[in-house]
């Protein structure tokens, strides 16, 4: 069973595990500085190239805050992931940041900590010295990943209840 965490953005990171194996990538993007774009091909590649049985969580994004140019960039990227998971049949959740910031930051102290500080906690909590060297984006990817195989062995089990 494969779940893909992204959280999306020119900066942002795709965690992959693979069974219990962790495996991060870099958001597919063409050149560099203030031309960076996203690599629609890379975009399609990645999810082509995805093994057995995937499933995609997608953060989404409160536009609150952000401007035009970021909200536009946003909306490019998960609606690249959408389309190209929708091509190949894989399925995908879009999950708002708060519905995975709940589940996987609930319990860091202090609550006054602002979710990137959070985060970084959570993820040497549960991964340790691995997550030294991994970026913001990529921390956030691997607990979208993290929340998202959560949700599905919760639905699993719930199915085998049935």
């Amino acid at each position: 069973m494969t779940t893909i965490g992204i959280d999306p953005g020119l900066s942002g990171a795709v965690a992959l595990f693979i069974g219990d194996d962790i495996h991060m990538a870099k958001i597919p993007v063409i050149g560099s500085g203030k031309g960076r774009a996203y690599d629609l091909r890379g975009i399609y590649s990645l999810v082509q190239g995805l093994p057995t049985q995937p499933r995609i969580y997608l953060e989404g994004f409160a536009s609150f805050g952000l401007g035009t140019s970021a909200v536009h960039s946003l909306v490019r990227c998960i609606t690249a992931f959408e389309m190209a998971a929708l091509v190949l049949g894989v399925p995908i959740e879009v999950v708002p940041p708060q519905a995975w910031q709940k589940v996987m930051l609930h319990n860091i102290e202090p609550k006054d900590l602002k979710p990137k500080a959070k985060a970084k906690i959570a993820c040497e909590r549960l991964w340790g010295a691995l997550t030294a060297k991994w970026s913001e984006g990529e921390r956030d990817a691997a607990l979208i990943a993290e929340y998202g195989r959560r949700h599905r062995s919760a639905a699993q089990c719930g199915e085998e209840r049935a």
